[in-house]
């Protein structure tokens, strides 16, 4: 199954919170007990690479923690089979 988080900032984001954390630990478990493609999309931050593996999850970061919504679901919307969007403040 392939699965699609969006969400403002990634694991590896110095920003990163407690929803980020959380997030990553359900993909990773995803990835691990169901065999899952799980791809997170998430907002660039400065000295990040454009895409990594972290942990099995591919993260791919572009656009800005306000665009990555609108920026990331087009792309990979009509070849996802579950979509989660993710909105913290």
């Amino acid at each position: 199954m392939k699965i699609l988080i969006l969400n403002r900032r990634d694991i590896a984001n110095p920003s990163k919170g407690g929803a980020e954390i959380y997030t990553h630990e359900i993909a990773r478990g995803l990835v691990r007990k169901y065999r899952c493609q799980v791809c997170g999309y998430s907002g660039h931050f400065t000295d990040c690479s454009g895409e990594e593996m972290i942990e099995g999850v591919r993260y791919i970061r572009k656009g800005n923690e306000v665009t990555v919504h609108f920026v990331g679901i087009s792309p990979f919307a009509a070849n996802t089979e579950i979509l989660i969007a993710f909105t913290t403040v």
